[in-house]
């Protein structure tokens, strides 16, 4: 999995490289059946969106 840090200023984004692709806000993290080595990242990502 790659994850990619963004802010979206203006405008739309259309994801089109992965059919399973898309955007989370912070309240959605906990949405997605993440892999054991991803899980880590989820804690940190989580305080910054904070």
């Amino acid at each position: 999995m790659d994850c990619f840090w963004a802010v979206v200023r203006s405008g739309h984004l259309e994801l089109k490289e992965a059919e399973d692709a898309r955007w989370l806000t912070a309240d959605q993290l906990d949405d997605v059946k993440w892999l054991p080595a991803d899980k880590e990242l989820i804690d940190p990502i989580r305080r910054v969106l904070a």
